[in-house]
């Protein structure tokens, strides 16, 4: 099964690479009759990727991601280069290699800033925040949630919102700051009780029990 795997991803970066020469050497009529190659093969490296990454072959899904990245910065399109740093970074998270993830998720940052993308600027900002709260990083870990809560009322995802603040709530709790995790599950429960999600408002409010439990045994 290992050797039909690795056989599969040798062949797509082969692929891809031989895909990759030809159009940039081509010129100007060769590239535009490659239009459908190229897109094909950014379709096949993006469901291969993402299947290696959730079935935790990681070295391989970091390859196919590296490919990405490189495909993107070669062919100037800046969206799959980000893609490429994007899931490089969640493949170090996943391996537990925080500050690696971190270093290559703001390179995607930095990129999807340029382009505008406010929704894939939250996504890539919300993993930053998870791999430093794996790290124990929480005051950083709240930056990078807070400019998630920016764009989700920019965006006008109130859903979104109370999430993100209750993760700024457990952030505050790990630190012992009870008070302050308090006031973000107030404001969450409020958003949530707006939004009529009867489950999600039982969540927070056992949320709430907890953190003051926890802050009456201290």
């Amino acid at each position: 099964m290992s050797t039909g795997k690795d056989d599969k991803l040798e062949q797509l970066l082969i692929h891809g690479n031989t895909v990759l020469k030809m159009f940039l050497e081509g010129n100007v009529e060769a590239r535009r009759g490659m239009q459908q190659s190229l897109l094909q093969l950014i379709e096949d490296i993006t469901r291969e990727s993402q299947a290696y990454y959730r079935k935790d072959w990681l070295a391989e899904a970091h390859r196919l991601y590296a490919f990405m990245q490189e495909l993107g910065k070669q062919l100037t399109l800046t969206n799959i280069e980000a893609k490429g740093w994007t899931g490089m970074g969640k493949v170090f998270a996943k391996m537990k290699r925080y500050e690696t993830a971190i270093d290559n998720l703001l390179m995607a940052l930095s990129l999807v800033q340029e382009l505008g993308d406010r929704n894939e600027e939250r996504n890539i900002a919300y993993i930053i925040g998870l791999a430093y709260e794996a790290k124990e990083s929480y005051n950083k870990a709240i930056e990078y949630f807070q400019k998630c809560l920016v764009i989700d009322r920019e965006l006008n995802d109130p859903v979104g919102e109370a999430a993100i603040l209750c993760r700024i709530a457990k952030c505050y709790q790990l630190m012992g700051q009870y008070n302050e995790a308090l006031t973000s599950l107030q404001q969450a429960l409020k958003i949530t009780r707006e939004t009529g999600s009867r489950e999600g408002e039982g969540a927070i409010i056992t949320m709430i029990k907890a953190v003051n439990k926890e802050m009456a045994q201290r």
